[in-house]
């Protein structure tokens, strides 16, 4: 588990794992959502790397398009998470 939340990490798991992302890599605010590259199933993928990757827990009120348009949000709404659960602890 990361203490520490880094970009390079998230776009790593990303392009390795959701195929279509891919041929995107380096381009961190395309987004995944709208162009169709993210689908229910890789964001399931996504939050359950997110989660054990960061100890963190994500809600269903959080899976909205906001927290994953992009592999840039994807890592601030992880980085406002890890803050909340240190600031917790």
């Amino acid at each position: 588990m990361e203490d520490t939340v880094d970009l390079e990490h998230i776009r790593k798991f990303v392009v390795e794992h959701i195929p279509r992302v891919s041929q995107l890599e380096g381009q961190d605010d395309v987004q995944l959502l709208e162009d169709g590259l993210l689908d229910s199933l890789g964001i399931l993928d996504v939050v359950t790397y997110l989660e054990e990757e960061f100890g963190i827990t994500i809600s269903d009120e959080e899976l909205t398009p906001d927290n994953f348009q992009s592999i840039r949000t994807i890592f601030l709404f992880v980085q406002k998470k890890k803050s909340h659960v240190q600031v917790a602890d």
